[in-house]
């Protein structure tokens, strides 16, 4: 007599809830990554606008704008070279060195804030186009694409968000541009009128 050996496999019903369930799975995980990338540009967008909160802060408190002020406030702030005091912002190091000295934002020396992606904000004259000074922030060309379709009109070189290209020495360039599908560019709102300083 001879031993069948019996094989118990799942039911075709089994075998549907399962890949159910994996899609299920599968789906929440992506939706939870979709929900932190939206959260991170929330974040760059507060950011932005915590930093011309801060320039506008430091201006009223000293006369000039970070970056452009020529004065040292009794050894408290290292007054800029160059053109001092003309409202426009020509060092993106002198801006976060006098924030930081001042004790406006965190932070010392000439460290600027960063994103989550790692890569800084800075604030320039004339970036992406813009007639004053411009609040900028370094960013993958997909999430600058999403948070200029999300808050703004999504075209690069219009509204209230311009796209600028990176130049070779990590500064926004002084025209707006398309933003590309891939590669990083500096995304630049929030300006600073440098009449506000009688420039």
């Amino acid at each position: 007599m001879q031993n069948r050996s019996c094989q118990e496999g799942f039911t075709l019903i089994e075998l549907t809830m399962a890949l159910v369930i994996i899609g299920l799975l599968i789906g929440g995980v992506l939706k939870g990554f979709q929900l932190i990338e939206q959260a991170r540009a929330k974040q760059v967008v507060r950011t932005l606008d915590l930093i011309q909160a801060a320039a506008l802060t430091y201006l009223d408190k000293y006369g000039a704008l970070p970056g452009d002020d020529g004065d040292s406030h009794n050894g408290a702030i290292t007054p800029v070279t160059g053109s001092p005091n003309d409202g426009q912002i020509d060092s993106a190091d002198d801006f976060w060195r006098q924030l930081h000295e001042a004790g406006i934002v965190e932070g010392s020396g000439t460290a600027p804030m960063k994103t989550p992606w790692g890569t800084p904000y800075t604030a320039a004259y004339n970036a992406a186009g813009l007639a004053n000074n411009a609040v900028c922030v370094l960013l993958p060309a997909e999430v600058a694409q999403q948070i200029d379709t999300r808050y703004d009109d999504g075209n690069g070189q219009s509204g209230s968000f311009l796209f600028a290209a990176n130049q070779s020495d990590n500064t926004p360039a002084t025209t707006a541009s398309s933003i590309p599908a891939t590669g990083k560019g500096w995304l630049c709102t929030s300006e600073i009128n440098k009449s506000l300083v009688g420039g």
